[in-house]
């Protein structure tokens, strides 16, 4: 770690703040914030009064391209997979990892923001007739953990998902397309209730290899959590965010061999930071 690097980020001493209002707030709207930017934010925390499957869809987008995009519904599994506590009517947005072994494990996910960056929130909800309770007159604010500004930004933190398909039974190969030296991975949740193992080649060497049993297992042992119905792959469960990381980089190949009972859709939620800017020397 570049000790510029360390310089640069200063004391971690988050402090809560409540943010500015959203705009159109209301059923079938997409509520907004351009965020202040100049603090580095540690999380951001949305609290509400509805249920969180009438969250559509939390986004952020830096300079219009995006760069978080998952459903409330989502961001409380992935808070439950790290064992962070969560409470109805409240979602938080998770760049930081407080449960790291080290403060730079801690701080490498954290969203460093510029004076001179055009950052959006979004907030989407369902519309009245689908929502569970129409009655309820939506309410959304926001606060967050922030630590001082930086000069440079050089990780971005990066929430989304994908779709797999199995079309048959047993081991199905997912060619990982996106194979960037810039972007790692600190953790997959494959959102299906069937898979009984997983394992990752890349160029033709296996790097991990683990059924459903053994990785829950393993989880527990680390202080992760499983989650019901999914495979959570956490390569940050050891508690050293530095090293866990899985880089996406192959010469050749970056295969995942996802084995299930049934044929069907994987939704797969990603947990990733890409590196944006050369480290100083």
């Amino acid at each position: 770690m570049s000790q510029l690097l360390a310089f640069n980020r200063g004391r971690y001493a988050p402090k809560p703040h409540e943010l500015n209002p959203m705009n159109a707030v209301g059923y079938g709207q997409k509520a907004n914030l351009r965020l202040v930017c100049g603090p580095t934010y540690q999380n951001i925390e949305i609290k509400h009064n509805l249920n969180v499957t009438d969250i559509l869809k939390v986004s952020m987008t830096l300079g219009g391209k995006e760069f978080v995009s998952l459903t409330g519904v989502e961001l409380n599994e992935l808070a439950k997979q790290r064992k962070l506590y969560v409470e109805a009517g409240r979602l938080v947005i998770p760049f930081s990892n407080p449960q790291m072994r080290t403060r730079q494990g801690v701080r490498a996910g954290e969203l460093v923001t510029l004076e001179n960056d055009h950052i959006m929130i979004y907030v989407e909800l369902k519309t009245s007739a689908s929502a569970s309770d129409s009655e309820i007159v939506p309410e959304i604010k926001l606060r967050a953990q922030t630590t001082q500004a930086q000069p440079e930004r050089f990780f971005l933190p990066r929430l989304f998902t994908l779709d797999w398909t199995a079309n048959q039974s047993g081991e199905t190969p997912f060619d990982w397309q996106d194979r960037d030296p810039r972007r790692t991975l600190r953790r997959l949740i494959f959102q299906a209730p069937d898979i009984t193992k997983v394992e990752i080649k890349r160029d033709d060497l296996v790097e991990f290899e683990s059924t459903s049993a053994d990785n829950s297992f393993d989880l527990i042992s680390n202080g992760r959590s499983p989650l019901t119905n999914a495979y959570v792959l956490d390569f940050l469960q050891y508690g050293f965010a530095e090293d866990g990381r899985f880089p996406t980089f192959a010469r050749k190949s970056l295969d995942f061999r996802i084995t299930k009972t049934n044929a069907g859709n994987i939704r797969l939620l990603v947990d990733q930071i890409e590196q944006v800017k050369a480290l100083p020397q």
